[in-house]
C-alpha cells in the first residue's frame, strides 16, 4: 500500500466488511411457511395420505424455494475496503458497482420489526442524485455497516 492510500498493482485490498445477504433470517415468515410445507409434504408422503404424488411434490417445491434463496444469496456480495464500497451481483456473469467512500453523501438503513429481531436490513448508499447507487437487501448487521461508512 502506498502512503496515499491508493493500491499498487498486485496489492490485495483490506476488507473492513464483507458479506452476502442472509437467507432465512431476512425472510422469517417465508422460512416458517417453507419448513411447514416440507413437514406436511413428508407427512403426506410417509403416511400415504391422499394421492401419492402430492407429498413428493410439496417436498420438491420446498427444495426449489430453498435452492432459489441460496442462489440469490450466493450471487450477491457487498464489501467495504479502505477506500470504496463494492457491490457484486451474479454467478455466471458479473455486475460490479464501486462507490468511493469519499463520494458517499448518505447511507440509510431500513429495518422492519422482524429485521430488527434478526439483525438484518436494507442498506442504501447514495452519492449525488436521487437514486441510491447501491441497495443491499437482507444484509447482516446493518448498523455496523452504516457506522463503518459514516466514519
Amino acid at each position: 500500500m502506498e502512503d496515499s492510500g491508493r493500491m499498487r498493482d498486485g496489492d490485495q485490498p483490506t476488507f473492513r466488511y464483507s458479506s452476502n445477504p442472509t437467507m432465512f433470517s431476512s425472510q422469517p415468515i417465508m422460512t416458517v411457511f417453507v419448513v411447514g410445507l416440507s413437514i406436511v409434504g413428508v407427512a403426506l408422503w410417509v403416511m400415504k395420505l391422499g394421492p401419492f404424488i402430492v407429498g413428493p411434490m410439496l417436498v420438491a417445491f420446498s427444495a426449489m424455494i430453498v435452492c432459489s434463496w441460496a442462489l440469490s444469496a450466493l450471487s450477491y456480495r457487498l464489501y467495504v475496503t479502505d477506500d470504496s464500497v463494492v457491490s457484486e451481483r451474479g454467478l455466471l456473469s458479473r455486475s460490479k458497482t464501486r462507490v468511493a467512500i469519499a463520494s458517499i453523501r448518505s447511507v440509510s438503513v431500513r429495518q422492519s420489526l422482524t429485521d430488527r429481531m434478526f439483525n438484518v436490513g436494507t442498506v442504501s448508499v447514495s452519492t449525488i442524485g436521487d437514486e441510491p447507487e447501491i441497495v443491499a437487501r437482507g444484509m447482516p448487521e446493518p448498523a455496523k455497516l452504516e457506522a463503518l461508512l459514516r466514519n
